[in-house]
Protein backbone atom coordinates (compact mmCIF):
# COMPACT_ATOMS: atom_id res chain seq x y z
CA UNK A 1 0.00 0.00 0.00
CA UNK A 2 2.96 2.31 0.52
CA UNK A 3 4.20 2.46 -3.10
CA UNK A 4 0.90 2.85 -4.42
CA UNK A 5 0.83 6.06 -2.33
CA UNK A 6 4.06 6.78 -3.41
CA UNK A 7 3.38 6.25 -7.35
CA UNK A 8 -0.06 8.22 -6.70
CA UNK A 9 1.81 11.29 -4.87
CA UNK A 10 4.75 11.13 -7.73
CA UNK A 11 2.17 10.88 -10.44
CA UNK A 12 0.18 14.12 -8.62
CA UNK A 13 3.56 15.86 -8.76
CA UNK A 14 4.19 15.08 -12.34
CA UNK A 15 0.59 16.71 -13.01
CA UNK A 16 0.92 19.97 -10.94
CA UNK A 17 4.34 20.34 -12.45
CA UNK A 18 4.85 18.56 -16.13
CA UNK A 19 7.68 19.64 -16.68
CA UNK A 20 10.99 18.06 -15.25
CA UNK A 21 14.17 19.68 -14.26
CA UNK A 22 15.59 18.12 -17.31
CA UNK A 23 13.60 19.42 -19.65
CA UNK A 24 12.94 22.71 -17.87
CA UNK A 25 15.96 24.77 -20.06
CA UNK A 26 14.09 22.80 -23.25
CA UNK A 27 11.08 24.29 -22.27
CA UNK A 28 12.72 27.76 -22.05
CA UNK A 29 14.72 27.46 -25.10
CA UNK A 30 11.65 26.73 -27.29
CA UNK A 31 9.53 29.14 -25.49
CA UNK A 32 11.90 31.79 -26.43
CA UNK A 33 12.61 30.31 -29.97
CA UNK A 34 8.68 31.19 -30.09
CA UNK A 35 8.92 34.40 -29.11
CA UNK A 36 11.83 35.25 -31.22
CA UNK A 37 10.11 34.02 -34.58
CA UNK A 38 6.91 35.88 -33.29
CA UNK A 39 8.82 38.85 -32.95
CA UNK A 40 10.98 38.56 -36.01
CA UNK A 41 7.88 38.32 -38.07
CA UNK A 42 6.31 41.46 -36.78
CA UNK A 43 9.72 43.25 -37.30
CA UNK A 44 10.00 42.11 -41.02
CA UNK A 45 6.22 43.25 -41.69
CA UNK A 46 7.08 46.88 -40.25
CA UNK A 47 10.46 46.94 -42.00
CA UNK A 48 8.37 46.09 -45.12
CA UNK A 49 5.90 48.71 -44.60
CA UNK A 50 8.89 51.26 -43.83
CA UNK A 51 10.29 51.01 -46.70
CA UNK A 52 7.56 51.06 -48.25
CA UNK A 53 6.73 53.98 -47.17
CA UNK A 54 9.75 55.79 -47.45
CA UNK A 55 10.00 54.77 -50.88
CA UNK A 56 6.93 55.90 -52.19
CA UNK A 57 8.01 59.62 -50.15
CA UNK A 58 11.52 59.49 -52.32
CA UNK A 59 9.82 58.82 -55.50
CA UNK A 60 7.35 61.62 -54.93
CA UNK A 61 9.34 64.12 -53.41
CA UNK A 62 12.62 63.47 -55.18
CA UNK A 63 13.01 61.72 -58.09
CA UNK A 64 9.73 62.75 -59.60
CA UNK A 65 10.75 66.23 -59.55
CA UNK A 66 14.43 65.59 -60.69
CA UNK A 67 13.27 63.56 -63.50
CA UNK A 68 10.85 66.75 -64.25
CA UNK A 69 13.08 69.53 -64.00
CA UNK A 70 15.49 67.57 -65.78
CA UNK A 71 13.26 66.65 -69.05
CA UNK A 72 11.50 69.41 -68.99
CA UNK A 73 12.93 72.67 -67.54
CA UNK A 74 16.57 72.29 -68.20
Amino acid sequence: MHKVNDKMNEVDLKIDNPVDEENKEDVKKGFFKSKTAKLGKKAFVIWIIYQTVKGTLTTTFIWAPLVYYYFFKH
